[in-house]
């Protein structure tokens, strides 16, 4: 036996009693009934010296020696057992110093609960009984088994050894309590083995949000720590209830004490054989947040609960889809090279003197700096396993050094490759929850009991989602104003990326999402939340469908990232199935090429297992030595399984349940004697065969609802299985117990995981009741738990014995029932993509790309136009005929099977039309061929398709005509359906022709605009005017504003009358175009969209420049103030951008110039200095041909505005050298002006401007 204290002299101390005596009693405990005494052979020898035994006594089992007012023995008076009274302790201290008695006050109280030696204290000063500090709380109980052998044997060092590790576990759950501000109740050691009990709830551990925030994150940290920095596994259970909490004994031995139903139920659930490392009870999993998911297990009847308990699992969204490290074998040559990857990195070490060492290790560092490791493999060869064993070795390599190691997972899915930063989404939100338990106030909340656990109060359990939501916006917004971004980009991240539902929205609209500057934001909020550890690992799933922006963020975390690593698990990954950017790619692979020590890019590619890696998967299934494994056994499961790990894995678990196995006499396992010569015909052949076998167990019904539960998805709720396989509402409540029936044996089975989130009530399992009453299930009411495959395979096999047309009605049937009722706009986009999938499934081409088309527009509203242009082209691909997909495409029209045109309607065609337009106004500014190619083939479509005749709105050829000219403004070459080139002119023809076929004025108006901009494109100013003029007499402002901005995207009707003030102008009708200007700002503006800037500054840019030609500049400076400039920060703030942003700052500068000169010159010499700096840097005026040829058919380009604003500052600059720079700067953006104004007719109004400041430029040099 031995006793010895643990723990330390800050935190906690406990006296620990082990040895064989401790296991006497247990063993005499357990068969003494109530009343009775019982001793230990080992006692009863002691007792025989002391005392006269009545009867006889077994020498070998425990005995009865009492029985309530009877005993078996009696006292023999003349023996002591102590020879000697000992001191009292008043005595024994009285020689101590007042110092002494205060240090060994605190030592002893170490020994103590937090709240006993609160409520002894404050009994004390009150002179109160401690029974009036007893209370009942709701209190959060951990009861914690380290998985040890607590033995002691007698040995110095075996003894040393253990009584070091258990001071090091009381060490470790302590530090990880006082993290979270938990108390440890109690570390004992006995029949059970070692146990530590920790509580929240009670006095000084009491918080809001206790079970999400404190206690549940508090349990998962304790298991990780033993597992991390010890290697020890534990069992842990956890609950949440009404506990007693306050002292219980006498006046001379008491003790604190936490009594209550929960807290036994804490320590069953410890104890049961089930426990997987962690069980909670519903309580827990009602009061979670979302950001935690639970795995369903079997109820409890438990003491004092009236019904049965769920059990769950705890787990967070990433962690689950990880599969659980279990039967690891093999693999010994890659788990190596991973591990050695991760040690280059954690074996530096920091602060070294010498300056020589110092700078070799920043040469080694910089050529490291980040790791990419791709491990790719097929289905079912154990990427996962060996990725979390690396994981595992990491995590313990990291305590090795004493390093921090971070390690964060996630698992991309199937049919969110377009969706913008999937991958990102759960870590950003991780690292949000850990960014919140480190800031937020920890202060303890004394006397605070938390709600009663009663059902009027569920309901109040259910409500944080919001809350939460809240509270990460604050945590994003904080993190933008630390990384200066601005509010909207805040509420923009959060609500479009992460998909916080937000209450309270600022009153500024929310700014525009560009994926550049969104990419930047996730690196550096990753980088920032990462900074404090040592080492940093991703470890991302399945990355075959990760979206091009999370390559992109990987692509920047590898190259501004420090000691992080990046681990990448796939199926074999080629260019042209999936969205890695190729030049990355190709970048990695070149640097592996070069066979450099320090090379970024490690490729590991799995194959099957060997005969030896089959031997030791069986051995440790059954828990032997490989050597014990019979030879032909072991070649049969080899040979049949290919060496593929999940296949064995399988092979072998049938193998072992069907019994077909035994240990003979010599210790070898054979196959049982009896069983056929040919082991063949008792097990299958292949996979699909022994997956076939498994699912025979069920009958033909509950087969089906598996069928329909795998063309759900991966991933599927309880209430979509039931919306869609339950018909009859007559038999829907039997349905859906069938339902459950079928999901409990198929989680059973191992076919399904059953999932719950956190924040939900689970106050009925119908799935596990055993009888009538509690097999009754509220129809009304069904918690939406959420169910997936556990393994891809499961998956895969039940939809290959599906019949393909009835798996195209299913995925119909959901597709209908997802939608609901149809919306002109997506609202949530990953629910958007889960219908899409289930419409292209259902090979309903129409509603696929009528959906598709939607979802582009969504993405097209976030600025991720990339992502819109690659989803549209992908499903365009479904209008390909089958068999020439990703071939030849010889015999298409426009890529599209000639069928599907034949028979396509009217509405199909329109929407099959827009899809390709989309497709080009997203390509256009980046590659104008292919932007060409694709006006093309909406030509074409439009064209060949004999719906044609049928289209009654027919604003698609508006759409196709408006983006053909808006390529060849751009320079692009328009190339119509019969191949021949289409100039301006016929486009505007085209366009006026289809205009009064529909007869609607916006379009109408939109051809005459058209027209009138190709006339004036010519030089033909007075054709444009006339044109105009028939545009005025179709359009009105007020009616027709809001519905052309809704067809072509800003109003170019109202454009054309800016533009119209500068063909005035040109042809000397000056007092035509003061009534447009007067008109424009009267009846246009005030009926524009204030947000819609970019449009308000196409109008006005033209009125502004005349205006300040004719010396009205102080007025062209407040109306592009009032409508665009102010507009712009009101609505979008810092950080936003708008095409013709660049030209702002510099035309603010350039119209107070112009006004100063207009009243009489510049008087504020620190106001012409600050102008004069901001003239001269490199980056206003820099070449931007796209912006600047727009801009000379506006009236002046951006490089005429900057020669003005220089000649002004010039014109009155006393500093010689610094004027000599300007003129510099001046003449050559006059020249560059020049050359852009003179390369189009109908840049004449600009033209004459450039001139004019180049012919002033020109006369002061030769001057």
């Amino acid at each position: 036996m031995a006793a010895l204290h643990v723990g330390n002299n800050e935190r906690r101390r406990e006296f620990l009693v082990l040895g064989n005596p401790i296991d006497q009693v247990s063993a005499a405990e357990g068969i003494a009934q109530s009343g009775q005494l019982a001793a230990s052979p080992e006692a009863m020898s002691i007792l025989s010296k002391s005392c006269t035994l009545k009867g006889s006594f077994s020498s070998s089992n425990p005995t009865v020696i009492a029985c309530r007012n009877k005993r078996y023995f009696e006292p023999n008076p003349d023996f002591q057992v102590l020879k000697k009274k000992p001191k009292p302790w008043s005595d024994r201290i009285r020689h101590l110093s007042r110092n002494a008695i205060g240090a060994l006050r605190h030592e002893m109280s170490l020994y103590v609960h937090p709240a006993a030696r609160a409520i002894a204290s404050s009994s004390a000063q009150n002179s109160r009984s401690i029974i009036a500090d007893a209370e009942i709380r709701s209190v959060y109980t951990i009861f914690v088994k380290p998985i040890i052998d607590a033995r002691i044997h007698g040995t110095k060092s075996g003894d040393d050894h253990l009584f070091a590790l258990l001071n090091d576990i009381m060490g470790i759950t302590c530090k990880v309590l006082e993290q979270f501000r938990g108390h440890l109740r109690q570390f004992v050691v006995d029949d059970k083995g070692v146990v530590l009990i920790a509580t929240f709830g009670q006095r000084g551990a009491t918080f809001p949000n206790l079970v999400a925030e404190k206690g549940l994150p508090c349990t998962i940290a304790i298991h990780d720590a033993l597992k991390i920095n010890l290697d020890i596994g534990s069992q842990i259970g956890a609950t949440f209830g009404k506990a007693y909490v306050g002292i219980v004994g006498g006046a001379r031995r008491h003790e604190f004490a936490i009594l209550g139903p929960s807290v036994n139920l804490a320590a069953r659930l410890m104890s049961s054989t089930e426990n997987p490392g962690i069980l909670v009870d519903d309580a827990i999993k009602s009061m979670a947040n979302k950001r935690f998911d639970f795995l369903s297990h079997p109820p409890v009847r438990a003491k004092g609960y009236s019904s049965l308990v769920p059990i769950f699992e705890p787990q967070s969204e990433i962690e689950r889809q990880w599969n659980k490290l279990s039967c690891f074998v093999g693999r010994e040559t890659e788990l190596k090279r991973l591990v050695g990857l991760a040690k280059t990195i954690l074996s530096r070490e920091k602060g070294k003197d010498n300056a020589a060492q110092a700078n070799r290790e920043k040469i080694e560092r910089d050529k490291a700096n980040s790791l990419l490791c791709l491990i790719q493999a097929h289905s079912s060869l154990g990427k996962s396993s060996l990725a979390m064993q690396a994981m595992d070795h990491i995590r313990r390599l990291g305590s090795h050094y004493k390093k921090e190691v971070t390690i964060t997972k996630n698992v991309c899915k199937d049919g969110e490759q377009s969706v913008p930063f999937c991958v990102f989404r759960q870590i950003i939100l991780r690292f949000l929850d850990e960014r919140i338990s480190r800031n937020e106030d920890d202060s303890a909340i004394s006397g605070v009991t938390m709600f009663d656990l009663d059902d009027e109060n569920y309901s109040l359990m259910e409500e944080p989602t919001y809350y939460y939501d809240d509270v990460y916006f604050h945590h994003i917004r904080e993190l933008c104003k630390e990384l200066n971004c601005s509010e909207g980009f805040a509420e923009m991240i959060g609500e479009k990326m992460l998909d916080l539902r937000i209450n309270s929205k600022s009153s500024s609209a929310a700014a525009k999402l560009k994926p550049d500057e969104v990419v930047d934001f996730v690196t550096n909020v990753i980088l920032k939340c990462t900074s404090q550890s040592d080492f940093v690992l991703f470890a991302l799933d399945d990355v075959q469908w990760m979206d091009s922006l999370s390559w992109k963020v990987v692509e920047m975390l590898l190259r501004r990232g420090k000691d992080l690593m990046i681990l990448c698990l796939s199926r074999p990954l080629s260019i042209n199935t999936t969205t890695i950017d190729p030049i990355l790619l190709r970048e990695l692979q070149e640097d592996k090429c070069k066979g450099n020590k320090h090379c970024r890019f490690t490729n590991i590619e799995l194959t099957p297992f060997t005969k030896n890696d089959v031997r030791a998967l069986f051995a440790a299934s059954i828990g032997c030595d490989g050597q014990q494994i019979d030879n032909e056994l072991c070649d049969y499961i080899y040979e049949q399984t290919g060496g593929m790990p999940y296949f064995a894995q399988e092979m072998i678990r049938g193998v072992i349940q069907d019994d077909m196995i035994r240990w003979q006499d010599d210790g070898i396992v054979r196959w049982r004697s009896g069983l056929d010569s040919s082991p063949q015909q008792a097990l299958r052949s292949s996979m699909n065969d022994l997956i076939l076998h498994r699912l025979d167990h069920f009958n033909s019904e509950a087969r089906l609802l598996l069928q329909v539960c795998a063309v759900l998805g991966h991933e599927f709720t309880l209430s979509e299985l039931i919306t869609v396989d339950c018909h009859c509402k007559e038999r829907k409540q039997k349905c859906i117990q069938n339902i459950h029936d079928t999901l409990r044996k198929a989680c059973k089975e191992k076919i399904l995981l059953e999932i719950f989130q956190g924040g939900s009530t689970t106050k009925q399992r119908s799935s596990y009741c055993s009888n009538e009453e509690e097999d009754a299930v509220v129809v009304e009411k069904v918690d939406d738990r959420i169910y997936a495959f556990s393994h891809a395979v499961w998956r895969n096999c039940l939809l290959g014995t599906m019949l393909a047309e009835r798996q195209r009605d299913l995925h119909r049937k959901i597709a209908t029932i997802l939608e609901g009722e149809e919306t002109d706009k997506v609202v949530e986009l990953r629910h958007a993509m889960k219908v899409f999938g289930h419409w292209r499934g259902s090979g309903n081409l129409m509603n696929s790309t009528r959906l598709a088309l939607k979802i582009g527009q969504y993405l097209d509203g976030l600025l991720f136009n990339r992502q819109s242009m690659d989803f549209c082209i992908e499903a365009l691909e479904m209008w390909k005929p089958a068999k020439l997909q990703n071939k030849d495409d010889t015999g298409l029209i426009a890529d599209i099977d000639p069928n599907h045109l034949k028979n396509i309607t009217a509405d199909g065609l329109d929407c099959l039309a827009r899809i390709h337009i989309a497709i080009a106004k997203n390509i256009l500014l980046k590659d104008r061929k292919s932007a060409g190619d694709w006006f093309q083939k909406t030509d074409l479509i439009l064209t060949r398709a004999p719906a044609v005749v049928d289209m009654k709105d027919r604003s698609v050829f508006f759409a196709l005509y408006s983006g053909y000219f808006t390529l060849a403004q751009a320079g692009g070459i328009p190339i119509d359906a019969d191949g021949k080139h289409v100039n301006k002119d016929e486009l505007a023809k085209r366009l006026v022709i289809q205009a009064r076929i529909h007869g609607d004025p916006v379009h109408i108006a939109r051809a005459f605009a058209m027209e009138a901009l190709c006339f004036a494109n010519i030089g033909d100013f007075e054709q444009a005017i006339k044109r105009q003029n028939q545009l005025e007499d179709v359009y009105s402002a007020k009616e027709l504003s809001s519905r052309t901005c809704q067809e072509y995207g800003s109003d170019r009707s109202a454009q054309s009358y800016g533009y119209s003030v500068l063909w005035y102008e040109v042809l000397g009708l000056h007092e035509e175009a003061q009534h447009q200007i007067s008109f424009i700002l009267d009846e246009i503006m005030p009926h524009m969209p204030p947000k819609n800037v970019h449009n308000s500054m196409m109008i006005l840019f033209p009125v502004i420049t005349v205006l300040k030609d004719k010396g009205m500049a102080r007025k062209a400076g407040s109306i592009f103030r009032m409508y665009v400039y102010d507009r712009f920060y009101e609505y979008y703030g810092e950080g936003s951008s708008t095409f013709l942003l660049k030209i702002y700052e510099p035309l603010i500068i350039w119209l107070q110039l112009a006004g100063d000169l207009d009243e009489g010159g510049i008087t504020n010499d620190l106001k012409r200095q600050e102008f004069e700096d901001f003239a001269l840097r490199a980056d206003v005026g820099a070449v931007d041909k796209t912006r600047s040829l727009q801009m000379c058919a506006m009236g002046r380009d951006l490089h005429c505005v900057v020669a003005e604003t220089l000649w002004m500052l010039a014109d009155k600059c006393s500093d010689g050298e610094r004027k000599k720079l300007m003129l510099q700067k001046g003449i050559e953006q006059a020249k560059i002006s020049s050359e852009y104004t003179s390369t189009d007719q109908g840049y004449e109004y600009a033209r004459r401007q450039s001139v004019n400041i180049l012919q002033k430029y020109s006369k002061a040099i030769v001057d």
